[in-house]
């Protein structure tokens, strides 16, 4: 990933290396007020939540995957896979990680 990258500002595809092989994903990051927080079911204290965007390329998940769970465990946040209902705190994201996406 570009060292460049500011989670807090860039939105856009993001480019990295999955296994020494160019991948990627999409990136954008979406501040909510009070009532959409509610709606979309965040954490008290949480005002925005990334939303990563891949293909059907499995490198792409893996990257977008491994920096879900990155900034889920420095920010702190909550990791959250739609397609599983399930949500994973902070310090568990990478080992949640690791575990359901190998």
């Amino acid at each position: 990933m570009d060292a460049d990258f500011d989670p807090m500002v860039d939105s856009g595809f993001v480019p990295c290396l999955v296994g020494g092989r160019p991948s990627g994903f999409e990136y954008l990051l979406i501040e909510v007020d009070e009532r959409e927080r509610r709606e979309s079911r965040l954490a008290p204290g949480h005002d925005a939540f990334i939303q990563f965007s891949v293909g059907e390329d499995r490198d792409e998940l893996r990257a977008a995957l491994a920096a879900a769970a990155t900034l889920a465990a420095i920010a702190p946040g909550v990791l959250v896979d739609p397609q599983r209902d399930e949500q994973c705190a902070g310090g568990k994201a990478l080992d949640w990680a690791r575990a359901n996406y190998p």
